[in-house]
């Protein structure tokens, strides 16, 4: 419709023209407007692209491969509620894991988990201040460039709240919930540090 109307214009001026009903000063108002309405008329015809659209779309296409890795923990309880959040946290970056029993350990790289605790802090009041604090230390054993490197980093995450002592409920259901929420947040520390390091 727009483009209708568009060329109904320009056919219009140049009639016009033609006829020789403007004044030199209007004409160049005129030719200005015809100028303006083609290149406008032009841009929406062809579908232009943006400037480097293209190898954009392609560096997001690439797909990126990744060795296989193994997600060891120690037995503790801490431990173990941390290996399979760190497992889904690499699937999700696109990296994919292997068990122990199929290792070779060229073939596999490895991250280690150990040492994994929480820490509590208060600040008691009526009002209770907490700051839960959870840490592990994680080595990553990878191959980047042909050769193997190992990499020990220790990591912690921290969320503070606050508990009400004098409210109905006695039970800190809040403290339950943020040690699954530092669980989460830990495990994406960890598979992040793994994806930062291999790339």
């Amino acid at each position: 419709m727009y483009n209708t109307i568009q060329q109904g214009f320009i056919l219009e001026l140049f009639t016009m023209f033609n006829k020789n009903k403007l004044n030199n000063r209007l004409k160049s108002k005129a030719l200005a407007m015809v100028v303006v309405s083609i290149y406008t008329l032009l841009i929406s015809a062809c579908g232009f692209q943006l400037r480097n659209d293209a190898s954009n779309t392609s560096v997001a296409n690439k797909t990126l491969t990744y060795k296989p890795v193994i997600v060891n923990s120690t037995a503790d309880e801490a431990s173990t509620a941390l290996k399979q959040p760190v497992i889904q946290q690499l699937n999700m970056l696109g990296i994919k894991t292997a068990t122990e029993t199929a290792t070779t350990n060229n073939k596999y790289a490895h991250i280690e988990i150990n040492e994994v605790g929480f820490r509590k802090y208060q600040l008691i009041g009526v009002l209770t201040e907490i700051r839960v604090v959870i840490s592990a230390k994680v080595t990553y054993t990878y191959l980047k460039n042909g050769k193997v490197n190992r990499h020990v980093q220790p990591l912690q995450v921290e969320k503070s709240y606050q508990f009400n002592k004098a409210s109905v409920s006695a039970e800190d259901q809040q403290g339950e919930q943020i040690r699954d929420w530092l669980t989460e947040a830990l495990a994406r520390r960890i598979a992040d540090q793994y994806f930062t390091l291999v790339n």
